[in-house]
């Protein structure tokens, strides 16, 4: 069996265990990492991961008076449209044709109106998605990807 580590969870899932967990109050990072089932002295990852998804997204905050990871507006904003959005289950039933049409009306109100953070995380989860390097690739013969 493999090492259980934080490659096994993705920002989504991250941002919301600290919605459902720490709230507008936060947790510090060892707090965080005993919520997602960790041991105590793996923090530093929780950190260095939270910090990652702070400056290059903005998903969260860090108050560095009490120490604590919280959501932020646009995290919180997030959190609420993953939790509404259509399943993967409902998605993995769409014929190719249909997820072309949603393509480029994604690609459409990308170009319309979307806020330098939306832009961002669109422009990231489709070029680690679909890079020829990345686990969708990777693993053929009836592989998964990991997220």
């Amino acid at each position: 069996m493999g090492r259980f580590d934080l490659a096994h969870f993705n920002d989504a899932e991250l941002l919301s265990k600290l919605v459902a967990e720490g709230g507008a109050d936060g947790l510090t990072a060892r707090e965080f990492a005993l919520s997602l089932g960790f041991k105590e002295d793996d923090s530093y990852g929780i950190a260095a991961r939270a910090t990652a998804m702070r400056d290059l997204g903005g998903v969260v905050e860090y108050d560095p008076e009490r120490k604590l990871w919280r959501p932020s507006d646009s995290g919180y904003r997030l959190d609420e449209a993953n939790s509404s959005s259509v399943t993967l289950e409902e998605i993995a039933t769409w014929p190719m044709e249909r997820m072309t049409d949603v393509l480029r009306q994604v690609t459409a109100r990308y170009r319309a109106d979307a806020s330098a953070y939306d832009a961002w995380l669109m422009r990231r989860e489709f070029g680690y998605g679909t890079t020829v390097g990345s686990a969708a690739w990777g693993r053929r013969n009836g592989g998964r990807r990991r997220r």
